[in-house]
């Protein structure tokens, strides 16, 4: 739950369907351990893919990548922040990859410390560790998500 409503895309013309399922694909398979260790691979037909996120089974701090029990269910959307606005204190319980497309957001995860991400970071956040997100910037932060959940679990749990 975020304290500011996010913005979720769910228009898409065709061809930025094939894109954004080609990007979440290669995402997905860099998460994995797929692909070279480079940050450019060479894809069909002559494509140039970039790879966002090579997480290399850990969380941005340090923690294993695990995922949830039952039904995969994968969301995208991208979550806005006007300047000084921030999310609630939450936690993910399966994992959740980001890409900043603009701006900068400086995360708190209490005594684990604090990281400022600016446009073009990516992560795998934290997983079960409280934190809380705050645009730093002068101008709104916009975040690409991936949440890698299942029907079982929430991609963003509030704490209290």
């Amino acid at each position: 739950m975020w304290s500011s409503r996010p913005t979720v895309c769910y228009t898409l013309a065709m061809g930025e369907r094939r894109l954004v399922a080609v990007v979440v694909a290669v995402g997905l398979a860099a998460l994995a351990g797929c692909g070279d260790d480079g940050n450019e691979t060479e894809a069909v037909d002559g494509v140039s893919v970039e790879v966002l996120l090579d997480a290399a089974g850990e969380t941005v701090l340090g923690q294993p990548i695990s995922y949830p029990g039952g039904d995969a269910q994968v969301t995208m959307s991208v979550v806005t922040l006007g300047p000084g606005e921030s999310t609630v204190n939450h936690i993910h319980e399966a994992p959740m990859a980001a890409y900043i497309l603009e701006g900068e957001v400086t995360v708190d995860y209490g005594d684990e410390g604090t990281y400022t991400f600016g446009e073009g970071d990516a992560l795998l956040e934290a997983l079960d560790v409280v934190h809380e997100g705050t645009n730093t910037g002068s101008r709104p932060v916009r975040i690409l998500v991936v949440n890698m959940g299942s029907d079982e679990v929430e991609n963003t749990v509030t704490v209290e």
